[in-house]
């Protein structure tokens, strides 16, 4: 990524899918977890063959709903998992499941791969919101180049919408940040004098 220059976004695209690769694994484990012990799961995924890939991994465990899958199939799918007597994965790709759809049939999500948008993070945290209960998402994020990437991405817009009073996603990407790069640590300028004053007695 750094050496070449002239195709840094196709090469990040090409890495993102590699590092996605791993991550599925990750993400089956714990949404596996979820649904053997009694309840439904939502799995995001922002690659389409990701979601392909996990919906096999799961099989009739799973329904899966993306940009491919007809509306009419979709809705019939989230029926499907909604009223299955044993909890099942629902397993949607970012594009097509983040809004207009009520998917708080389950209560945990798992975000398999992040996106560049805090608003579409947000919107799809919000899915499985039910003001009766609480909820809890999972972020599954690799310590490499890519994933830092776009959680620096998310940052930097954050900040930038902080002026207009936008906000979205703040406390996921707030948690991306700490998990990625480690909790914020104010300056301390005492600390910092004592430090040098101990290097220089050394």
């Amino acid at each position: 990524l750094k050496e070449e220059r002239s195709n840094t976004a196709a090469n990040l695209a090409s890495y993102r899918r590699q590092v996605t690769k791993i991550k599925i694994g990750v993400a089956y484990k714990e949404a596996l977890k979820v649904i053997e012990r009694g309840e439904p799961v939502v799995l995001w995924t922002w690659h389409r063959d990701a979601a392909e890939k996990l919906h096999e991994m799961f099989s009739d465990r799973s329904f899966l709903i993306h940009g491919e899958v007809p509306a009419d199939k979709r809705e019939q799918r989230m029926n499907a998992w909604k009223t299955s007597v044993e909890p099942k994965v629902l397993i949607a790709t970012l594009a097509v499941g983040q809004v207009a759809i009520d998917l708080s049939h389950a209560r945990i999500a798992i975000f398999v791969e992040i996106d560049y948008t805090p608003a579409v993070i947000g919107q799809g945290e919000m899915r499985t919101f039910d003001a009766s209960r609480s909820m809890d998402i999972i972020f599954v994020v690799a310590n490499h180049l890519v994933d830092q990437r776009i959680i620096r991405a998310l940052i930097a817009k954050l900040g930038a919408a902080d002026s207009f009073g936008v906000g979205a996603a703040c406390d996921a990407i707030d948690a991306l940040r700490d998990a990625v790069m480690g909790p914020r640590e104010e300056g301390d300028l005492d600390r910092l004098l004592e430090d040098f004053l101990g290097g220089m007695a050394a």
